[in-house]
């Protein structure tokens, strides 16, 4: 059914007091929110809050290759190359052919970036901690165990990512 611009929808108009009823524009609201508060708080790194859990992945596996560095991180590779990039140039990283295969670009964590995701460390745990004592202890575990549910729902729904 086409409806006119001025007509009322019946099901957007049952939603109309319901803002956070889509899963995803809630999720997306929450990241928004979350990520202004710990960028701020990163920002006397030079870290975003996604170079931050970048570098953070790649302290663990110190070099991966990038599709399972995407995989870890549930991102598409051109967001993952998007947030690589200004790593790279500034030293951060080193992005380079495997030696077992060329087609495989291997991402490693440099001294350089070891030493900045050190310094920046206890400006997340700051930002974390005020995350912590806002929700509380037991409403962020529950966050985190229902953040956990979403994305694995998503996944079985159909999310490749």
């Amino acid at each position: 059914m086409y409806y006119h611009a001025m007509e009322k929808h019946p099901i957007f108009e049952a939603l109309r007091h319901s803002t956070d009823a889509c899963a995803c524009t809630t999720l997306r609201k929450a990241t928004r929110v979350a990520a202004q508060l710990y960028d701020r708080h990163l920002e006397p790194s030079g870290l975003t809050t996604a170079q931050f859990s970048l570098l953070a992945a790649l302290y663990y596996a110190r070099s991966i290759p990038m599709k399972r560095l995407a995989v870890r991180l549930a991102m598409e590779r051109t967001s993952l190359t998007r947030i690589l990039a200004p790593l790279e140039k500034k030293g951060l990283v080193e992005i380079k052919a495997s030696a077992e295969d060329a087609r495989v670009r291997m991402v490693t964590i440099t001294a350089l970036g070891l030493e900045r995701l050190i310094y920046a460390l206890p400006l997340w745990q700051e930002a974390q901690a005020k995350m912590e004592k806002e929700m509380g202890q037991a409403g962020w575990d529950q966050l985190r165990t229902s953040l956990q549910q979403a994305v694995a729902a998503a996944r079985a729904a159909g999310s490749t990512l």
